[in-house]
């Protein structure tokens, strides 16, 4: 029983020398939060800040007064952590600050991470200002370099006029929000993964948009996915009872992403958590679209696994029963179980919708059926080797949480292409790695 010792050992040892490492980071980034949310030393004054939105910013004004003060805090929140700065002989009042804060903190609302903290800076011109990188005249811009930079006039015409669908300081925050995934690591996981989703929806209309043949979205937001995400963010909150007329899957799917609605009152969550009513009202299903397989490999280490089971079991109980042989036995249960759930559950595709089924009953999941309005995205990923098996891995929306599974399989990359390009045609995030 040396064996069965030392490996409880070096498990606690490990356990011993990482938990505190994890505990002091969450301490500590909870404590740095927390100080940052509640210091009395504030840049904007927040009586200031109450008097300036609740006269200018018609989005405040709707928020009930529990919202209200959600908005608040995180306002203070927001201006404490960016540097703002006038440039092209501008002065920077608090006023400016303010509206320029709350159009970030209306974007972000809904969402769980609203600091957009790669993008530190600010910088604010009196009108358009000229771009030494690309040599043009800019009204604003978000560059990876981690700077935000808007015309004031412009900003403020975007609040001026509330229904042109056009608002500088929503547009450049909605690419602050996109980009901030790419540079940082708080950013808001339920937005960055859902926006796969989001993205499938809408890519239909991004098209028309592009060939400048839609009958909504201004032909700016053809220019690429980005500032066709950008566009939409604007005619949310500017139009969206037509917006939601003409377009009602994009505007439910950014319902979702930004987890509000400006034609629900309240059109904020009071939980945080993502509506969605899913489209499931019939069982799954009609033609077999695809199906994974379990392998030999599998099957061949599920009986290796339980024949050493059986074997230590047997061999160490001649002595009768002790703590250490109890608890490797129970510990190898547990281990053999979930490896059986990843290796024996299959996933199958139908024409509206996956179903999951298994060997044994999975107690992690009780849900087994899901319409292709639930799935965020699939994606196949090919080890390519022998000794591995391939991968599915299904990420879903579940009571307004992200979850996801993994299934192995062996893939036949005929039979994938063609399930992608299906899932693809339901609107389903599809990717493909390594295939």
């Amino acid at each position: 029983m040396l064996f069965v010792k030392g490996l409880g050992l070096l498990i606690l040892i490990a356990a011993i020398f990482f938990a505190p490492m994890f505990g002091l980071y969450y301490l500590m980034r909870f404590i740095f939060r927390s100080l940052n949310n509640n210091r009395t030393e504030k840049r904007a004054d927040l009586k200031y800040a109450e008097m300036i939105l609740s006269s200018k910013f018609v989005y405040y004004q709707k928020l009930n007064e529990n919202d209200k003060t959600k908005f608040l805090k995180r306002l203070i929140n927001f201006i404490d952590n960016k540097e703002f700065q006038g440039c092209g002989g501008i002065e920077l009042t608090e006023e400016m600050i303010i509206l320029i804060s709350a159009s970030a903190i209306q974007l972000t609302f809904g969402l769980d991470e609203f600091l957009l903290d790669h993008f530190s800076r600010i910088f604010i011109y009196p009108n358009v200002y000229y771009s030494r990188i690309n040599k043009q005249y800019h009204k604003g811009e978000t560059n990876l370099a981690g700077a935000i930079v808007l015309s004031w006039n412009h900003f403020l015409e975007g609040y001026t006029k509330p229904h042109d669908k056009v608002n500088l300081g929503l547009h450049e925050m909605a690419h602050a929000l996109r980009f901030d995934k790419f540079k940082n690591y708080d950013y808001d996981y339920f937005f960055n993964t859902y926006f796969d989703k989001w993205q499938a929806i809408a890519k239909d209309e991004f098209k028309r948009t592009k060939e400048g043949s839609s009958p909504f979205f201004r032909e700016y937001g053809g220019t690429n996915a980005n500032e066709f995400f950008a566009v939409c963010v604007e005619s949310f909150f500017e139009s969206p009872a037509e917006f939601k007329k003409l377009h009602p899957e994009i505007y439910k799917h950014m319902c979702i992403l930004l987890n509000q609605d400006p034609l629900a009152n309240p059109f904020i969550t009071d939980q945080n958590t993502p509506r969605i009513s899913s489209n499931q009202n019939q069982p799954v299903s009609g033609n077999l679209l695809y199906a994974s397989s379990s392998n030999a490999k599998s099957i061949l280490s599920l009986i290796f696994a339980i024949g050493f089971w059986l074997w230590f079991s047997i061999t160490n109980l001649k002595d009768g029963f002790s703590l250490d042989i109890i608890l490797f036995s129970m510990a190898m249960l547990i281990t053999g179980y979930f490896i059986m759930i990843r290796a024996f559950s299959k996933i199958h595709f139908y024409d509206n919708g996956i179903i999951v089924s298994s060997l044994i009953p999975d107690v992690l999941y009780k849900k087994n059926e899901f319409s292709y309005d639930e799935i965020v995205s699939i994606e196949f990923i090919n080890e390519h080797g022998d000794d591995v098996s391939d991968t599915i891995k299904l990420t879903y929306l579940s009571n307004g949480k992200i979850r996801s599974r993994s299934f192995s399989d062996n893939f036949i990359s005929n039979a994938v292409l063609r399930i992608a390009d299906i899932l693809q045609s339901k609107k389903i995030a599809v990717k493909l790695k390594s295939l």
